[in-house]
């Protein structure tokens, strides 16, 4: 019979209703842990349902999660490493993005040191600023001949595991077994069931209300928001029964923090199965209104909500439910499903899967990516831009999600993979969870070398793929001429300009083979130190341009010409008038100057072989010799040559 009851109950709660609203899409990070035969598992999933996955953690039997109000971190139940008999479960927290676990509280066997008792930690919450952890901690004493009997307390704790005080320790039964935590952003408060009275009938049975109480060491109640009863109330089939009311499991909106609560009636005298309505609340108290069953129905028989939670556009409520009344821990007939604010509904999970924690912001834990290959993996300096295909794994492409919630600013949250060119984010496309697509832009090809290419996935999760690499290879080098064209020998060395096409930063400009020092200045120019010993002597000089790796490539060879350096006249007698003195070389521009002696003379400009230079009737008064040289704008000389003055 009761079977049989079971069934009716999930039929007429989960039935989905032909006017109710499609799924939202307001995202995933749904988690819930599966209930298995000998261990819990934590999973995540998608708000239909799909996506189903164990999520990885170091932790054993992690339990009713609950997600920090920025969406970044997961608070979890387990017993740790402390596999004594007592059972003693700790509060821990997880970073999904790094993996690592942090524990928060570490009872071992009661609150009291050396008690041996049981304590469990079920509720938790996360402050606004994800700095504090608040912990509903119930202690079990007694045994299975005594009976036993359970106190909570309400503990506050930083994110390294120390105390910040005890908000409240209540007296057996004043709080609803722990039934739910919550941290309200905007007033910042705390927000839980508490025993309001104790009913008449008996003296024992607890009236329990939702109430704000301010998060700080013995605090003092703000206010009471919602208004349980109890009373003589006919029953189903009008048999009248003592009824008293339990208002538990409050869920905090994360965009207007309007509260979703559980009102489970008991009766008693005769015992009725506890019926259960789902209502909401405003944090001030007002605005109370049932909205499971629809249109104000009367409350399900045989129904246990475990476990109730919003979606992050307070457009639904996702829960766990059965029909077990299963005290602290959830049934393992435990089903999940989605309620809409009208009363209609859908399960999206089978049984055995409990607590339902939606991410307020509706990130997902992603996996990390990874990369397979690139397409193309090739190119070179001066292309134009083009489309990288990244393919691999784990690749995320879900839509941007405006955050409003109470804890955070205003803020568009993606969880999209990002291509990441040496670290910096290219424009990427999503086309599958194996493939993306990256604009490369031609200024990101004006260097050539080897580019790291990584894929970025955001947190929670997530993370960084390791590199491929892309290369873009340098240009082969083309000499169009230099400036200048020829010297002379003997001269002092010179900056030789080599003009030409695809000369990038780290080009070396050659002589013969031997690299000279060279400075880059565009793409078309380059400059060279020619030193004096590779202008000593005449001849035909190769000069070419290398271009470094990747891609290194040495241009075709342009010859330089070094000229020997001659005198006409190259001689006179002592006494005579002045003359005009031709230089014959190369190298020579406009601005050379002929030097007698290191004194300048009067120099025209004939060509770049030829200079003339007159020398006054003063310098050829005496017999003798004269050194005559050549010096150029740059700096640079020729080698000297000697010039006879004869006696009569």
């Amino acid at each position: 019979m009761r079977y049989v009851r079971s069934l009716l109950v999930l039929a007429l709660l989960f039935a989905f209703h032909a006017t109710a609203q499609s799924l939202h899409a307001a995202g995933g990070g749904i988690l819930y842990y599966n209930i298995g035969q000998k261990t819990f598992i934590l999973h995540q999933m998608n708000p239909d349902g799909t996506g189903d996955a164990a999520v990885p953690i170091n932790l054993a039997d992690p339990t009713y999660p609950v997600w920090s109000q920025d969406g970044q971190f997961v608070a979890l139940t387990s017993e740790g490493s402390n596999l004594s008999s007592t059972f003693t479960r700790n509060a821990f927290v997880f970073d999904p993005t790094t993996g690592a676990v942090q524990q928060i509280t570490k009872f071992s066997d009661g609150f009291v040191s050396g008690s041996g008792h049981v304590v469990w930690v079920l509720s938790k919450a996360f402050s606004p600023d994800g700095s504090q952890l608040a912990v509903v901690a119930i202690e079990g004493t007694g045994n299975e001949n005594t009976g036993y009997s359970y106190v909570p307390q309400i503990q506050l704790y930083d994110m390294q595991g120390n105390s910040k005080g005890i908000v409240e320790v209540c007296q057996e039964g004043k709080m609803h077994e722990g039934d739910g935590i919550q941290w309200a952003a905007g007033q910042n408060v705390l927000i839980y069931p508490d025993l309001v009275y104790v009913s008449g009938y008996t003296g024992k049975e607890p009236v329990t209300a939702l109430v704000a109480y301010p998060p700080v060491q013995s605090a003092t109640k703000t206010r009471q928001l919602t208004s349980p009863h109890s009373a003589w109330t006919p029953d189903p089939n009008s048999v009248l029964a003592y009824c008293f009311d339990q208002d538990i499991k409050p869920a905090v909106g994360p965009l207007t923090e309007r509260i979703a609560y559980v009102r489970q009636r008991t009766c008693i005298s005769p015992y009725i199965t506890p019926s259960t309505s789902i209502r909401t609340v405003n944090l001030d108290g007002t605005g109370d209104q049932q909205i499971y069953p629809p249109a104000n129905g009367q409350p399900q028989h045989g129904l246990f909500v475990y476990h109730l939670n919003w979606a992050p556009d307070e457009s639904q409520l996702i829960l766990s439910y059965g029909t077990e009344d299963s005290g602290y821990f959830e049934s393992a007939s435990a089903t999940i499903g989605l309620l809409n604010l009208d009363g209609t509904s859908k399960a999206i999970t089978q049984k055995g899967n409990a607590c339902p924690a939606w991410n307020p912001l509706g990130l997902e834990i992603l996996p990390k990516p990874a990369i397979a290959n690139l397409n193309p993996v090739l190119g070179k300096v001066g292309d134009k831009g083009f489309n990288l295909t990244v393919n691999g794994k784990n690749f995320a492409g879900l839509p941007a999600k405006v955050n409003l919630a109470q804890s955070l600013a205003s803020n568009t949250f993606s969880q999209s993979s990002q291509v990441l060119w040496n670290g910096k984010a290219l424009s990427t496309t999503f086309v599958s969870p194996t493939q993306l697509k990256a604009a490369v832009p031609a200024s990101d090809l004006t260097v050539g070398g080897m580019v790291k290419v990584t894929v970025s996935t955001p947190s929670p999760g997530g993370g960084v793929s390791s590199a491929a690499i892309f290369t873009v290879k340098n240009p082969s080098p083309v000499i169009s001429g230099f400036s200048p064209a020829s010297t002379g020998a003997g001269g002092t060395g010179f900056i030789l300009t080599v003009s030409g096409s695809a000369f990038v930063n780290g080009s070396v400009v050659r002589w013969n083979g031997s690299s000279l020092a060279t400075t880059y200045v565009s793409s078309g120019k380059l400059k060279a130190k020619v030193p004096d010993a590779d202008i000593a002597t005449a001849g035909a000089f190769k000069i070419t341009v290398a271009n470094p790796s990747p891609g290194a490539s040495v241009s075709a060879g342009m010859m330089f010409s070094v000229v020997n350096v001659s005198l006409s006249p190259n001689k006179a007698t002592a006494g005579s008038a002045s003359l005009v003195l031709t230089i014959d070389g190369a190298g020579f521009v406009a601005g050379s100057t002929v030097k007698w002696n290191g004194t300048a003379l009067k120099t025209t400009y004939v060509s770049a072989t030829r200079l003339q230079a007159s020398v006054p009737a003063t310098s050829l008064a005496k017999a003798g010799s004269a050194a005559v040289t050549v010096a150029n704008p740059d700096g640079s000389k020729s080698r000297s040559l000697a010039f006879t003055i004869q006696s009569r």
